[in-house]
């Protein structure tokens, strides 16, 4: 089963379109891709953009997608383009609204101040995050300061009380807890799935590995810098 944050956003946001919890990640990509093929056509006509599919090897070619090459300068844009934005986009709306928009009203962006090419940026940072971070010693968050057998207990009155400047400690007992956890991180949602909330309800009664505590701090470091990009969105 898959754990990475990807694989637990992506089902939430593209909804009505069918991802099974076994695909991975070229399979979801695939199916996100065919289901968005009718809109094509007005894409590029939105956006003033040729679409083109990738090869495998890697993007067209490089005056197109030379990272160098101004976002103004380019003709084209591809299947990896367009579910970078889609991905963003789609996220985007959900931690904006709360819920999930049809599928088939997917805001269109144009290409006024190069906004199309932003949140494809911001999508393709999004995924490597969700896909690829790993648990960083020098995130200031998510410290785990008391020692002991790290037990999960379900006798606890408030699992998350705020200390200062909007962090908290998620308490896993009455003893140990995780600290200075951002409250916009423990509340993070998306179509109700609170993902540290319910890391933590999963492991009640449980004692928590050495890979759980590094678990805990890829998904809180993947939330964090996620919210940071979601948030940029909003200057778009």
């Amino acid at each position: 089963m898959h754990t990475r944050l990807f694989f637990k956003i992506a089902p939430l946001i593209f909804q009505p379109i069918k991802l099974d919890a076994k695909d991975n990640w070229k399979e979801i990509k695939r199916k996100v891709i065919t289901h968005y093929t009718a809109i094509l056509t007005s894409f590029e006509q939105q956006l003033g953009l040729r679409y083109q599919e990738s090869n495998q090897i890697g993007r067209i070619c490089y005056a197109q997608n030379n990272t160098d090459l101004r976002d103004d300068f380019k003709i084209s844009f591809d299947s990896e383009d367009l579910f970078e934005y889609l991905y963003a986009w789609r996220l985007f709306e959900v931690f904006e609204m709360g819920d999930a928009p049809s599928t088939s009203s997917v805001g269109l962006a144009l290409n006024k101040e190069n906004i199309f090419w932003k949140t494809v940026s911001i999508g393709k940072k999004l995924l490597d995050i969700q896909l690829n971070a790993i648990p960083s010693s020098e995130l200031k968050v998510g410290l785990f300061p008391i020692s002991g057998q790290n037990l999960v207990s379900k006798d606890i009155l408030k699992r998350y009380t705020l200390t200062q400047n909007g962090l908290g400690r998620i308490w896993i007992n009455t003893e140990q807890y995780f600290d200075q956890i951002p409250q916009k991180a423990w509340s993070f949602s998306i179509q109700g799935n609170t993902f540290l909330q319910e890391f933590i309800r999963q492991k009640i009664g449980t004692c928590l590995s050495q890979e759980d505590l590094i678990f805990f701090h890829y998904l809180l470091q993947s939330i964090v810098e996620s919210q940071i990009l979601l948030e940029k969105m909003k200057q778009f």
